[in-house]
């Protein structure tokens, strides 16, 4: 639409507009305010059109402004297309010789670093002299080895670089006829500078005791420069280069220099111990000789403790590796000690024991501040020599040197003393006990050796605690064949019985004197007596004769016997005793079953009118009341009373076998008689033992009876089995005597019924034997010795018929034990 289109349609809308506005007469009234209105919005369009006019030039001038700028930049661009084109044409030049440029490049940069390293490499004498000189201006200077080595170090690290690029170059010019100029000159100033440098170093570390109290800063600043160099060696280890000469290990040449300057004090020692070898050697002499200097030594490795460690870095364990060194060597001392073991007396070895009882327990004051505890193994039973074999330790060689010794001392007394209490009468205490003086005298020699080993320490208390355990198992495997050799009076074994009984009270104090020793010995946390000189002194003729416990020492000895195996072993020891006791009362109930007159008496139980009327238990009663009485006044109340029990099961178990093998009639008067005897063995052994205890041995003998007055197959079988239950000894064949005088007195039992009765029973035995066939054979102590007491006056097969049924009554199942 154009511009008059747009007015004429104006003009018409606003003629409608005028006609729509004056339609009425009423509008023709408001024709003055209509009038203001439009002058107004005509007022207010005319301005904005203005405004609007104005808008639109200030575009107009704007976009001719950039039109201007842009005409500008288009022939600016213009121009640089231009220039673009003759830089192109010159690259298009240069691409062609861009192989020479390289070239060119290559030679300059080779040339710059030729120059260089040659500069570097002619002022590689000059710069060694200047280290050379920093070294050499205080030889006891700490800053100055440090800036030597620094100095030199990176000089050292060029020598290997230029002499790697020299090595290659000769490599790739193989062919060529260029010589190449000799730089050893240069590289040997430098190796001649560190060579001083490392002879400095290698030099504070072998004299580090004598450094560090003079001149500590001298072996701090050795050990920075081996650090630095530990430093490098990783360096060159992770990038790959382990194989580098610039990689030296210094740190394992510094341990090895320690070693070596402990090894150099150690040799005069060392050599004064082999002369105790020598045939015509002074050995005691000598041997204090050697151990005060190894006292010496010691000493001095304490006191430079406090200036040394400090000196070197923690990780380095110095402390732990100057202990271990010097245990390398006084291991070293003691075996060439050692080898002259049989030279020794006991005094020299229990002089050695103490001296190394000291000498840990220094060692343990030195290390106290280290986790780790390298202490002399002083009871060690072989150490591996160099060409792989066995051998004993030195401290193993005196050790058993001296047990051997203890154990021939003790072995002679022991048999003097067991020989002694079997011959002489043995002595009434005032409660009218017996006793010998053996169990005395043996414990006394024992405990003189006890006090003998805990002036050395702990390791000779072990050995002399096993010598101990040894020797009372000894004494007891002598005290039991003197038993069993022969016959002894009663009071002979009454007085074992409690002798036995004493060992084994006497045995308990000698171990909690050991444990009491033991654990006074590992207690010793403090220092040892002799203030600075950490408790190893100057040894001296006096010094031997030391006081038990006068000497504590600490736990820290590497043994092949502890003490809880040490404890156990004697404790286990003194147990036997108790044994010892069992034997001595069985064979004292031997002795009584054994009495000819008193087994006479058992020969005529079952059969003869003695017996039938009571007499002959009651002489039996009689003949034990006799013995009793002296047992109560003989023996001690505990043995007292073992021993009334085995009289008891031992009565009971010669009745039942003289029933078995010596009834010859079965009627209401031999069962009146045998419930007779069984409620007067009740009635004299109740007052000795409990009622229970007493009905329990008796019931083989009332199973018996009820066995005898059977009148059926049945109830012979379940007579018989509960016979079992109490005697399980007792095997059909014994009944064989029963039956036969069953059916010789009994009109209404046959030889058949006797024989079905025993078929039953072997069937009965056979099904009770075979889950018990395992189970050992129980009842009193007396049934597992030698069966040749009891019926001594009965002749021949007789005898031996009896004893068998004898030793069958006595057997008794494992729940009666």
């Amino acid at each position: 639409m154009t511009t008059a289109q747009q007015a004429v349609f104006a003009r018409h809308e606003a003629v409608e507009h005028l006609e729509r506005l004056l339609h009425t007469s009423e509008n023709l009234r408001n024709l003055s305010l209509l009038l203001e209105e439009y002058e107004s919005e005509r007022h207010a369009t005319k301005e904005q059109l203005s405004s609007a006019l104005a808008a639109h030039m200030n575009d107009l001038r704007s976009g001719l402004d950039g039109l201007d700028r842009a005409q500008d930049a288009l022939a600016a661009f213009e121009s640089r297309f231009a220039s673009i084109e003759a830089l192109c044409a010159e690259c298009a030049s240069l691409v062609d010789a861009k192989e020479s440029i390289r070239r060119l490049g290559a030679v300059h940069s080779n040339v710059r670093q030729t120059l260089h390293s040659a500069e570097t490499v002619a002022t590689l004498p000059r710069q060694a002299a200047e280290a050379e000189k920093i070294l050499n201006t205080s030889n006891d200077s700490a800053s100055s080895l440090l800036r030597a080595y620094l100095s030199l170090a990176e000089l050292e690290a060029t020598v290997v670089k230029v002499k790697h690029a020299l090595d290659a170059f000769k490599s790739q010019q193989a062919t060529s006829t260029l010589q190449v100029p000799s730089l050893d000159f240069y590289f040997t100033q430098v190796h001649r500078a560190m060579t001083k440098v490392e002879e400095r170093v290698w030099s504070t570390v072998r004299s580090f005791r004598t450094v560090a109290e003079r001149n500590p800063a001298m072996l701090v600043a050795a050990l920075q420069v081996i650090e630095i160099q530990e430093g490098v060696d990783r360096e060159l280890l992770a990038a790959g280069q382990g194989g580098s000469k610039l990689r030296k290990g210094w740190r394992a040449r510094c341990m090895q220099q320690l070693a070596a300057s402990l090894q150099e004090s150690f040799a005069p020692l060392l050599q004064r111990c082999s002369k105790i070898m020598a045939e015509d050697a002074d050995v005691e002499q000598l041997l204090r000789e050697v151990l005060n200097e190894a006292n010496s030594l010691i000493l001095e490795l304490k006191k430079t403790r406090n200036v040394v460690v400090p000196c070197f870095p923690p990780h380095y364990a110095v402390l732990l590796v100057i202990c271990s060194e010097c245990n390398l060597h006084v291991g070293s001392m003691l075996d060439l000690v050692g080898l002259s073991a049989n030279r020794l007396s006991n005094g020299d070895i229990l002089l050695c024991m103490r001296w190394v009882e000291e000498y840990n327990k220094t060692m343990k004051l030195i290390n106290s501040s280290s986790n780790s505890k390298v202490l002399l193994n002083s009871d060690s039973t072989n150490n591996c020599t160099s060409n792989g074999t066995n051998n004993f330790s030195g401290v193993a060689m005196l050790l058993e040197k001296y047990s051997s010794r203890v154990a021939e001392i003790l072995g002679s007394w022991l048999s003097n003393i067991v020989e002694q209490d079997f011959k002489g009468e043995p002595a009434i205490s005032q409660a009218g006990k017996l006793w010998t003086p053996g169990p005395v005298d043996l414990f006394r020699i024992l405990d003189e050796q006890l006090g003998v080993a805990a002036t050395a320490g702990g390791v000779l208390i072990r050995r002399v605690a096993a010598e101990a355990a040894r020797m009372l198992r000894s004494f007891q495997q002598l005290t039991r064949g003197k038993v069993a050799a022969s016959e002894h009076p009663l009071e002979i074994l009454c007085a074992v019985a409690n002798n036995s009984q004493r060992c084994h009270s006497l045995g308990l104090e000698f171990v909690a004197r050991v444990k009491d020793l033991l654990e006074t010995c590992g207690g010793g946390g403090g220092g040892p007596p002799g203030g600075e000189a950490g408790g190893i002194h100057s040894v001296s003729p006096a010094s031997q004769q030391g006081t038990p416990g006068s000497h504590t020492t600490a736990t820290t000895l590497s043994n092949t016997i502890d003490d809880s195996e040490a404890e156990a072993d004697l404790k286990d020891a003194c147990s036997s005793f108790l044994d010892i006791g069992d034997v001595a009362l069985s064979s004292c109930v031997e002795t009584v079953f054994g009495d000819p007159g008193f087994a006479d008496l058992f020969g005529r139980v079952g059969f003869s009118d003695g017996w039938l009327s009571g007499t002959v238990t009651d002489s039996v009663l009689a003949t034990l009341d006799d013995f009793m009485h002296d047992f109560e006044t003989w023996l001690q109340p505990q043995l007292y009373r073992k021993l009334v029990d085995l009289l008891l099961g031992e009565t009971t178990a010669h009745f039942v076998a003289a029933v078995t093998m010596q009834l010859r009639s079965v009627q209401e008067r031999e069962l009146k008689a045998l419930r007779r005897d069984v409620a007067k063995i009740k009635s004299f052994f109740g007052g000795l033992v409990s009622s229970d205890r007493a009905a329990l041995e008796c019931q083989p003998l009332m199973d018996t009876i009820d066995f005898l007055a059977s009148d059926s197959v049945e109830s012979f079988t379940l007579s018989y089995s509960t016979l079992l239950e109490t005697a399980p000894g007792i095997s059909p064949v014994l009944l064989s005597n029963l039956l036969a005088a069953r059916v010789a007195s009994d009109e209404d039992m046959t030889k058949a019924d006797a024989k079905e009765v025993m078929e039953a029973c072997r069937q009965v035995f056979a099904g009770k034997k075979q889950p018990s066939s395992g189970s050992s054979a129980g009842g009193a102590p007396v049934a597992k010795r030698k069966a040749t007491t009891g019926s001594r006056a009965l002749p021949g097969s007789r005898d031996a018929a009896f004893m068998a049924a004898l030793n069958a009554a006595r057997r008794r199942p494992d729940t009666a034990m």
